[in-house]
């Protein structure tokens, strides 16, 4: 989805609004606004727990490529389509892939009238293989040329899995299509309804809570119970149907629309005073004054070979934040963003206990190439939750979501049964000295808010960044 190794503004999702932004504005006065907030080379997740961050909570359309990440099953699938049902404006679901368990899933999720309109796209695979064989003098325009990408030959990424200039124009062109369908028959609506505003208000889903049944999907992972619940749902009294509770992501992976809630603006304390530019290597120094915002390797080597051809527009980032034993520890104090809690007194400790507010805690590491040496999140990290210290053992990988290249990226961290909550006024730094003005005005600007800290610590006796430092890229939590 991003384009590469073609321009960026060349990717399907901006074809599409070549195609249909004009008409949309001239015929129903409606600006047509694509965003494409791809990172290229992740899965589904953690990024389907954090879609209103990278997307924006007014997103009417969403979509993914399932075709490249996922493995061949559709529970993953599953739970990124509950969370995009989240959204306020119940999105429509744009699948680019076929995989038949997938479209089979979504084809129950229409039949169940949980969904109101979704589609799979296909890719170039569609294409009679005899016409791409004929000279391209031969071929009809948007054919010709099918092999080439759009960025010159010098620049990297030219792998064969990538979709080419026209076929991404080919993909635009069919979701267009569809769009197309859709509003000839909203203005001929509008044209002989006089009364349509009133009469089709009623169809309006924003707002209004979403009811899930159990999980479809015949390959759900045996994650434990919370994890289950972050995924699909809260069982009731009704066995037979989920809700969905409110939950809150922190990442500075790039792109997104929302530009406030991005890691730093949890942390307390424990983080470098100093973040050189990005592009730019940090020296064991500054990790060992405290956690770092950092890219990979990899990921800065490539960015560089990009920027020689000009950076073809990309804007996608994986910035994350990394840390060593020398780096000392790292605080955060995660916000409590849920249902409101004004019938609790506020001097009442009973209320106080961290599992009334808070259902899981979800850390996950940046997707990326990592040795089997690197920093592993449950056995190299101790954590603290609400000022109590959870067990090694008792952090556990998430199966299913999250898993790049067979290494799994998100675990889960309890939130123990002692762990109280913080009011933002009694916020302290890991060394028990009072945060300064400025640390506390990221933090929120309302100090009789709650929340819940989160102290990280790599204590993996081999962690360093030779063999691949701590790295946290998300930090996830469910309230209720």
């Amino acid at each position: 989805t991003v384009g590469r190794p073609n321009f960026f503004h060349q990717s399907f999702p901006f074809v599409v609004e070549r195609v249909l932004g004009q008409a949309f504005q001239q015929t129903f006065g409606i600006p047509l606004k694509v965003r494409n907030g791809a990172i290229g080379g992740i899965p589904s997740f953690p990024y389907g727990w954090c879609m209103d961050h990278f997307l924006g909570s007014d997103a009417d359309v969403i979509s993914w490529d399932y075709s490249m990440n996922e493995g061949k099953g559709a529970s993953v699938m599953e739970s990124y389509l509950r969370h995009g049902l989240m959204l306020p404006n119940r999105p429509m679901f744009i699948m680019l892939d076929t995989n038949r368990q997938r479209t089979s899933l979504l084809d129950e999720y229409a039949n169940k009238g949980i969904l109101t309109d979704a589609i799979s796209v296909t890719k170039g695979e569609i294409v009679d293989k005899q016409l791409l064989e004929k000279p391209d003098e031969e071929k009809p325009p948007g054919f010709r040329e099918w092999s080439t990408f759009g960025a010159p030959d010098s620049c990297p990424g030219r792998g064969s899995w990538h979709p080419k200039k026209m076929e991404h124009a080919l993909i635009g062109w069919m979701i267009a299509m569809h769009l197309v369908e859709a509003a000839e028959h909203a203005k001929a609506i509008i044209a002989n309804e006089p009364d349509w505003k009133r009469k089709y208000a009623s169809l309006e889903q924003s707002g209004s809570q979403v009811v899930f049944p159990p999980p479809i999907a015949n390959d759900i992972p045996g994650n434990d119970q919370s994890i289950l619940q972050l995924m699909y749902g809260h069982e009731g009294s009704d066995p037979s149907k989920r809700i969905m509770k409110d939950t809150s992501c922190r990442t500075s992976f790039l792109p997104a629309v929302d530009e406030n809630n991005v890691l730093s603006s949890v942390v307390v304390s424990g983080m470098a005073d100093k973040n050189p530019d990005i592009m730019d290597q940090r020296s064991d120094g500054l990790y060992n004054s405290g956690w770092v915002f950092d890219v990979s390797d990899i990921e800065r080597t490539t960015k560089k070979k990009v920027q020689k051809c000009g950076g073809l527009g990309y804007i996608d980032m994986k910035i994350a934040l990394y840390g060593i034993r020398e780096s000392g520890p790292l605080r955060m104090w995660l916000p409590f963003e849920g249902p409101s809690h004004d019938n609790h007194e506020p001097h009442d400790d009973s209320s106080h206990g961290a599992s009334h507010w808070f259902s899981s805690v979800v850390v996950c590491e940046a997707n990326e190439k990592r040795s089997e040496k690197a920093c592993k999140l449950d056995s190299d990290i101790q954590y603290s939750i609400g000022g109590i210290d959870v067990p090694q053992s008792k952090v556990t990988s998430i199966d299913g979501a999250g898993l790049y290249l067979k290494r799994k990226t998100c675990y889960s961290i309890p939130v123990p049964a002692e762990a109280q909550v913080t009011r933002l006024s009694d916020v302290k730094n890991s060394d028990g000295k009072d945060v300064s003005p400025s640390t506390r005005s990221r933090l929120g600007s309302h100090n009789d808010s709650y929340g819940l800290l989160l102290d990280v610590n790599a204590v993996g006796r081999d962690v360093s960044r030779k063999n691949g430092a701590c790295c946290i890229s998300h930090v996830i939590w469910e309230q209720h």
